[in-house]
């Protein structure tokens, strides 16, 4: 079945593009916390051109759904 995200309008979302997140303080700080040890990988400048929810599901036996979610609400709790 898969997770389920919401998509509030104005607010970040799993469709957003890493590096458009990274631009805001706030979302840089939701991905520093979930995502930092992917920062540090070499293919990193070319991952950041993609939403977050591709990224997720890239790395899905990295990444459980349970972070996925909790990721998910964090975004949607920043205004663009």
């Amino acid at each position: 079945m898969g997770v389920r995200y919401a998509f509030p309008e104005g607010y970040y979302t799993m469709d957003d593009r890493i590096e458009d997140i990274l631009l805001n303080k706030e979302g840089q700080e939701v991905l520093y916390k979930y995502f930092e040890p992917f920062f540090n990988n070499p293919r990193f400048g070319m991952a950041k051109k993609m939403p977050v929810g591709a990224m997720c599901k890239y790395a899905e036996g990295m990444i459980s759904d349970s972070v996925r979610i909790e990721v998910s609400e964090r975004l949607n709790q920043i205004k663009k």
